[in-house]
């Protein structure tokens, strides 16, 4: 325990008790400390409770919870901490509910509640956090919904919501965060669709949709999203389609289909993503077939299609792709030839064709690739 007198260092800025774990409660005194601006409560996991007397911390900036396993709930003061700017509850796994008066704290930039797997909702009051730059839900197993209010949070620009396995769905308003620059729906495993509004994310440059097992479509307004650099959607099972508004995705550079089991097929405008460097389809084993508007993917540098054992042929415009520098078409089983337009290829460095057990020959312009270094 903390002696009484602990509330008497007016001078006080920084208190560190990291590692204390051992320490059950503090005292009611710790309120006092009016030029505290970092409280370090980092793994102080026999810590149940905070003092009704944290709220009258006027100065403090920094507030660090992290790994308070035992702590429950947050007294209702905290709403008071005008100048808090970090807080920090990751890993309090037995934190079942955040106060009302959370969204009082008009300074807050950082909201980490990362791992906090008693967590079921957020309150409605969070959209009034108007600072807020970064919320980070990481592993919130518990977590079913987001509030509607959440789309008044104007300064979010970073939304992690990596393995909340029980999320269901997005609300609407989510369309309405119009700082948001990266997005992360990571092995959200109940996620079956999305809502069009996603498509008004005018910043997002990040789009993490990997391993969500259970999205069957993406909605058309996906190709609204004039500034995504990169999206993410490994392993998603379910997905049988890519809508043909994709193609309209000009700022995107990194395309990751990886493990799609579903996908039989790519739209045609899949050859209208100018800036288009990295195609992933490792593992797409039910594409039967690329679309001649592949060929005019200028900028591609990297085509992925290993293990794709139901692709047949290659469409004649792939020798188009002057920018390509790897091509995997490694265990693509059925594969029966290729193209002689592949002479074509002036950039390309490495070529897989590994265990393509269907391929008989090679056409005689494979000859003519002087840029080769590897062929497997």
């Amino acid at each position: 325990a903390l002696p009484e007198s602990i509330g008497n260092l007016n001078s006080l800025v920084k208190l560190n008790l990291y590692g204390c774990r051992s320490l059950k409660a503090l005292l009611e005194s710790i309120g006092n400390l009016n030029s505290l601006v970092k409280l370090n409560l980092y793994g102080c996991g026999s810590l149940k409770a905070l003092p009704e007397s944290i709220g009258n911390l006027n100065s403090l900036v920094d507030l660090d919870l992290n790994i308070c396993r035992s702590l429950k709930a947050l007294p209702k003061s905290i709403g008071n901490l005008n100048s808090l700017v970090k807080l920090n509850l990751g890993v309090c796994q037995t934190l079942e509910a955040l106060p009302e008066s959370i969204g009082n704290l008009n300074s807050l930039v950082k909201l980490d509640l990362r791992v906090c797997k008693s967590l079921k909702a957020l309150p409605e009051s969070i959209g009034n956090l108007n600072s807020l730059v970064k919320l980070n839900l990481y592993g919130c197993q518990s977590l079913e919904a987001l509030q509607e209010s959440i789309g008044n949070l104007n300064s979010l620009v970073d939304l992690n919501l990596y393995g909340c396995v029980s999320l269901k769905a997005l609300p609407e308003s989510i369309g309405n965060l119009n700082s948001l620059v990266d997005l992360d729906l990571y092995t959200c495993g109940s996620l079956k669709a999305l809502p069009e509004s996603i498509g008004n994310l005018n910043s997002l440059v990040k789009f993490n949709l990997g391993v969500c097992q259970s999205l069957e479509a993406l909605p058309k307004s996906i190709g609204n999203l004039n500034s995504l650099v990169k999206l993410d959607l490994r392993v998603c099972k379910s997905l049988k389609a890519l809508p043909e508004s994709i193609g309209n995705l000009n700022s995107l550079v990194k395309l990751n289909l990886y493990g799609c089991r579903s996908l039989e097929a790519l739209p045609e405008s899949i050859g209208n993503l100018n800036s288009l460097v990295d195609l992933n389809l490792y593992g797409c084993v039910s594409l039967k077939a690329l679309p001649e508007s592949i060929g005019n993917l200028n900028s591609l540098l990297d085509l992925y299609l290993y293990t794709c054992g139901s692709l047949k042929a290659l469409p004649k415009s792939i020798g188009n792709l002057n920018s390509l520098v790897k091509f995997n078409l490694g265990d693509c089983q059925s594969l029966e030839a290729l193209p002689k337009s592949i002479d074509n290829f002036n950039s390309l460095v490495d070529l897989d064709l590994f265990r393509c057990r269907s391929l008989k020959a090679l056409p005689e312009s494979i000859g003519n690739l002087n840029s080769f270094v590897q062929l497997r």
